[in-house]
């Protein structure tokens, strides 16, 4: 993972210019690229911790994990932080820090492995009395679908920080 960061670090002009050659495109994926290149071992760490609890017969740990702190927690974190800095650098490192803290949870949960409690396998288990995973998992994505199309939870993150504009 890291030696794909540090590639992606260092060749990030000419990756970047490859699919647009404007100036101040390529500074801008530069930028990006050498901020979260060099942390895609939190990445491939996450992704390895999910993989052992998975085989483990625990596969709501790492889906839990991943949810609440790549989807949640990243989008509250722009959301937030872009309220009161308005750069895209802000943007940028939202990806390191929540990959450090989906890594870490994953560690404690490693950690914690022997235990934690084991199900044994059925078709369904049951998260909440009378819901399976199946029926569950289908009304969080509805939930969370409906939320973010009528904007309940995440307002509208200021398109000048998404798309910087030309300088004429």
């Amino acid at each position: 993972a890291e030696a794909i960061g540090l590639g992606i670090f260092v060749l990030s002009p000419l990756l970047i210019a490859a699919f647009n050659s404007s100036p101040e495109v390529i500074a801008y994926g530069v930028a990006d690229a050498r901020t979260v290149s060099l942390f895609y071992f939190l990445l491939a760490f996450s992704h390895c911790c999910a993989g052992i609890l998975r085989g483990t017969g625990r596969p709501i740990i790492p889906m839990a994990i991943m949810l609440a702190t790549w989807c949640a927690l990243r989008i509250a974190y722009i959301t937030a932080v872009t309220h009161f800095i308005p750069d895209i650098r802000v943007i940028y490192w939202a990806y390191p820090l929540t990959w450090f803290l989906g890594g870490l949870l994953f560690a404690v949960c490693l950690l914690r492995l022997p235990q934690m409690p084991h199900w044994k396998r059925t078709n369904k288990i049951e998260l909440v009395s009378g819901m399976d995973t199946s029926s569950f998992v289908y009304l969080f994505s509805a939930f969370c679908f409906f939320m973010l199309r009528f904007q309940i939870i995440i307002p509208t993150i200021p398109m000048s920080i998404m798309i910087p504009t030309a300088r004429k």
